[in-house]
């Protein structure tokens, strides 16, 4: 299990910082305590011989990361135990925490392939987070990231509040309803994340550098709201009230009760709305299509609308989820424009840069770990000038 650590020792321990934290503190665990969580990891019998303790890993056939072969790792003293406690953590939990990635041509796992050199800038760049700013109906704006727990604001017969999780969440305040109520924004940042609870009860994440615009309150026959960039919807069901998605003043959607995902971002060559669940009709100018789950339709800036069956929906919805989860077609190009709106980041080519790449990486990471995983995966190089990446082949 552990046979290719060495060889990659420091992003190994990269990895195992991002992911638990900065483990120092294993240092400080007593030997038996170390012993008992490695066999714990390992999921093995120990079988002492000649004053040394042996751990023989039980590797699944599944691995992605690591060699598949079942090595016995030897241990001959507490202290060496301790250093590679992490390590063997880190080995078994990288592939479930999404830190794998391969090259789709060949399937070649990451161990194996020849490492890069990444040039970091001097202070690494963070992962983006949640931060948000809503704009109210006066022209008021917020800053959400920056507000406490607790009520926001009355608009329109909406009390808007702010949930212990971050999360904005917009509730009928019937004593205070406005005949027509005014429109709020919520807009994202590059870098920046949010979640927001709609009056009917809907709830929508926004991607990065994106946005919403929705009454407080909805009120008639429809439920109508426009967005930008990227937005997961999980539509609150109410087959009276149809509800309705503008896309860059381009694109509507209808929807009565789903879960779909819509990309509208300006450089990407259409815009791209997946189906999860229900139903929806995707309408442009005088064309129109049915999406049932797992398709997608693709409206290019001709306005023709292209239906796709073989969708990889876990590669579509994936950063809902905290993660970036590339499918085995997609190809390099969208994989950095994902990177450059968490890490708003700009991203320069030298040369020709081409290929797909499959797998998974967590949004939690640092840039750099990001970087270090596709120039394994890719063979490409990286360079970090401030807020610059320069690829080269």
């Amino acid at each position: 299990m552990l046979t290719h650590v060495h060889e990659h020792e420091d992003l190994f321990k990269q990895i195992v910082g991002e992911v638990f934290f900065k483990l120092d503190p294993v240092e400080d665990l007593p030997a038996e305590t170390s012993a008992a969580l490695l066999r714990m990891i390992l999921s093995t019998d120990t079988r002492p011989a000649a004053g040394t303790t042996e751990y023989t890993s039980n590797t699944q056939p599944n691995t992605p990361v690591l060699n598949r072969s079942a090595p016995r790792l030897s241990i001959s003293s507490p202290r060496l135990l301790k250093r590679w406690l992490p390590y063997a953590a880190a080995a078994l939990l990288i592939p479930a925490a999404g830190f794998y990635l391969y090259k789709t041509a060949k399937k070649e796992p990451l161990a194996n392939i020849p490492v890069g050199q990444t040039i970091r800038p001097a202070g690494d760049l963070p992962p983006g987070s949640n931060k948000a700013m809503l704009t109210l109906a006066d022209g008021a704006t917020i800053a959400i990231d920056s507000i406490p727990v607790g009520r926001i604001a009355l608009q329109g017969g909406a009390v808007i509040l702010k949930s212990r999780n971050g999360e904005i969440i917009y509730t009928a305040d019937t004593a205070h309803t406005a005949a027509t109520p005014a429109s709020n924004t919520m807009r994202t940042p590059r870098g920046g994340q949010h979640r927001l609870t709609l009056p009917d009860g809907s709830v929508v994440w926004l991607n990065a550098a994106s946005s919403i615009t929705f009454p407080p309150l909805f009120q008639g026959r429809e439920r109508e709201v426009s967005m930008t960039g990227e937005a997961y919807f999980e539509i609150a069901r109410d087959p009276a009230r149809p509800f309705y998605v503008t896309v860059n003043d381009r694109l509507r959607v209808a929807v009565l009760g789903t879960s779909f995902n819509i990309n509208a971002y300006d450089d990407e060559s259409s815009i791209n709305t997946v189906l999860v669940e229900g139903s929806v009709r995707v309408n442009h100018d005088n064309a129109s299509r049915v999406l049932t789950p797992g398709q997608q339709a693709l409206v290019a800036a001709d306005g023709d609308i292209t239906l796709r069956n073989d969708v990889d929906l876990q590669a579509e919805t994936a950063w809902k989820n905290g993660e970036f989860y590339f499918g085995e077609k997609t190809d390099f190009g969208a994989i950095m424009r994902q990177i450059a709106r968490w890490y708003d980041i700009e991203v320069e080519y030298h040369g020709n840069v081409t290929g797909h790449i499959g797998g998974s990486i967590s949004r939690n990471a640092k840039l750099s770990l990001v970087l270090q995983m596709l120039e394994k995966a890719e063979g490409i190089k990286f360079e970090v000038q401030g807020r610059k990446v320069i690829v080269t082949p």
